[in-house]
């Protein structure tokens, strides 16, 4: 450091900067520029303040009119369902039915209908227009030929068969099977699954597997080579499984081929389709029902069919649907049934609807099962639904008013001001947190919008 003198100042060098440190007479110029900084630091630090009050108020205001606004939107908007502004409010209907009755027709009741009864009696419901696999599509339980020679079941050998998703376990300990009798099997599977829902029998040598009528649908056998199942079989399609396995599993009648390309087309309703032997059926399903076609294509487990339905209801929807290339659709898709319309008898008036919904002079009944006598909807003035929407709209009106007038009575304390830079690193969060809090109390007090706006509201 190099320090040199001239006449009453004194000026030093450290690291090449030169630095004027006082008089001669032993002034501190460094305490003095710090001193006049320090007092135009206090005019930013109020500046920042006043910054920060305006951004807190700004908040304090947003929050208020999202309260206002909330009320507004829910008691004074006439589209909403509480709105004190609308006709339906205080001009509400409740239609009913008897118990016996609600099983054919249900209804609802708007502001445009009238106290009353009314008969009703339905003679047919609105279907859609479908297309369906003419019969069972898969082709069941059979396992390979047996040997005619009786073959024997070591100790502690089982077979696991699934009736309708529940898992059963066959002890085939000690029995004997053979191409010509398997009655040994057939006891062991009533003991295990229950008598009289599987009939185990013997076709052309093979082992079949069937449901017997019970009520029982979908049966999976486990592999099992001594009764000639090398796989688990079932009689059920997978729709995870790919087109190429599915169409093994289909009875001859409804095997499905593709073109040269391995593929399938077809279109419905217009829109076109294609899939390779590499898709899954579910995936086939998916994009068919997700499309602009209209239609919803579902495997009905129960019947074991693929089913294709109009989204339209009615005698005059119509569905078209056919293969381009393969057979998916004439094979699986053959059963085609027409649509037909609602028919019914409001108040002795015949009526033909293409929906199952109808509405008459504000009441929407809603069809459910045919009739084979009148049943009676009666329509009352729901006085009950009226008085609990003004009860709210009054809780809602005073909360509101008890919100802004909390806002203008909140007491300021100024002691309390945002907090600098410099106060805020000597303090903890939670002390900063606690001390903010503190200060946003009573920002709009006496504040002279909010009381304008309370005025116009009252």
């Amino acid at each position: 450091m190099a320090t040199t003198s001239s006449g009453a100042v004194t000026t030093s060098t450290v690291n090449g900067t030169s630095r004027i440190t006082g008089l001669s007479s032993g002034l501190d110029v460094d305490s003095i520029v710090k001193g006049l900084m320090d007092a135009e630091k206090v005019k930013l630090n109020k500046m920042e303040q006043k910054e920060d009050l305006l951004t807190w108020k700004q908040e304090a205001y947003r929050t208020t009119m999202g309260t206002m606004s909330t009320f507004s939107s829910t008691y004074l908007d006439t589209l909403a369902s509480g709105s004190i502004t609308k006709q339906g409010t205080f001009l509400q209907y409740e239609a009913t039915t008897s118990d016996a009755d609600s099983s054919y027709v249900t209804a609802a009741a708007s502001a445009n209908a009238k106290a009353g009864s009314h008969t009703l009696a339905i003679s047919q419901l609105a279907t859609a227009s479908t297309r369906s696999s003419s019969a069972a599509i898969t082709t069941g339980i059979k396992g390979a030929a047996l040997s005619a020679t009786p073959m024997n079941f070591d100790s502690g050998t089982t077979w696991k068969i699934t009736v309708d998703g529940t898992a059963y376990s066959v002890d085939l300990s000690g029995l004997s099977v053979s191409s010509t009798d398997v009655s040994a099997v057939k006891t062991a599977v009533d003991k295990a699954v229950g008598s009289g829902k599987l009939n185990v029998a013997l076709d052309s040598g093979c082992i079949t597997v069937t449901a017997t009528g019970s009520g029982v649908q979908s049966v999976t056998v486990a592999a099992q080579s001594t009764l000639g199942f090398a796989s688990s079989q079932s009689n059920r399609l997978d729709t995870s499984q790919k087109l190429s396995a599915i169409q093994s599993a289909l009875k001859t009648t409804s095997s499905f081929s593709f073109d040269g390309s391995n593929e399938i087309s077809f279109a419905i309703n217009g829109e076109s389709f294609t899939f390779d032997q590499d898709d899954t059926l579910s995936a086939v399903i998916s994009k068919v029902n997700q499309s602009d076609a209209g239609v919803t294509m579902s495997y009905d487990s129960i019947n074991d069919k693929l089913v294709l339905t109009s989204k339209t209801m009615g005698a005059g929807a119509t569905l078209t649907a056919s293969d381009t290339s393969g057979d998916f659709i004439s094979k699986l898709l053959s059963t085609e049934t027409a649509g037909q319309d609602a028919k019914l008898t409001l108040d002795g008036q015949a009526l033909t609807r293409s929906s199952n919904t109808v509405t008459v002079d504000g009441v929407t009944y809603t069809l459910k099962k045919e009739t084979t006598s009148d049943v009676s909807v009666g329509v009352t003035q729901n006085t009950t639904a009226t008085f609990d929407a003004i009860v709210k709209f009054v809780n809602g009106y005073n909360t509101l008013i008890d919100t802004i007038k909390g806002k203008l009575d909140e007491d300021y304390d100024r002691n309390y001001q945002p907090l600098t830079d410099a106060q805020k690193s000597s303090m903890s969060d939670s002390d900063i947190t606690a001390w903010e809090k503190k200060a946003k109390v009573g920002l709009l007090e006496r504040d002279d919008m909010l009381q304008s706006f309370l005025d116009e509201l009252r």
